[in-house]
């Protein structure tokens, strides 16, 4: 008897953009997941990506809204990191404040149409329910992935 081969997954590599302590604690709630060491500022990703610096690309990108987003929409570091890397990732928002969620979602947009880019789903993490929030937007993703498939090679989309 001949024994089937094995399927490997590939790791799944996830970055926040934030601080430490929330770095710990999704490093707690997905211990299978490699976590790149955190990213302190929205703007160091956006220059990384204007620069076309060459960086290690994740699977999953955190980011933390009341930490970057602005919603005067003066600094548009955290809408622009979005809607580039919306399009080749799982990006997640850990909305501590989601009554910006429209606002957010319309200056993503905007950031698409002004700098040309694909426009892509990104998610909503809840802080107070972040194990449920987390799996549903999973779900969603993969859906999302299975509906569009195109350049999505994340093997978080074959989860859900």
């Amino acid at each position: 008897m001949v024994a089937e081969p094995t399927q490997t997954q590939d790791p799944i590599n996830a970055v926040l953009v934030g601080v430490p302590e929330i770095d710990d604690f999704l490093r707690q709630l997905k211990p299978e997941w490699h976590f790149y060491p955190h990213i302190a500022s929205a703007k160091e990703l956006r220059d990384n990506f204007t620069n076309e610096t060459t960086v290690s690309i994740p699977d999953v990108l955190f980011i933390i809204d009341e930490l970057f987003f602005d919603p005067t929409g003066d600094d548009t570091d955290m809408p622009f990191v979005i809607a580039a890397y919306a399009p080749i990732m799982f990006v997640v928002v850990i909305s501590y404040k989601p009554e910006w969620q429209q606002q957010i979602i319309a200056q993503v947009a905007e950031q698409v149409t002004l700098n040309d880019f694909v426009y892509a789903p990104f998610y909503f993490m809840d802080p107070n329910d972040p194990q449920a929030t987390l799996e549903r937007a999973i779900s969603q993703f993969s859906e999302d992935v299975r509906k569009n498939p195109e350049g999505m090679t994340s093997p978080l989309a074959q989860i859900g």
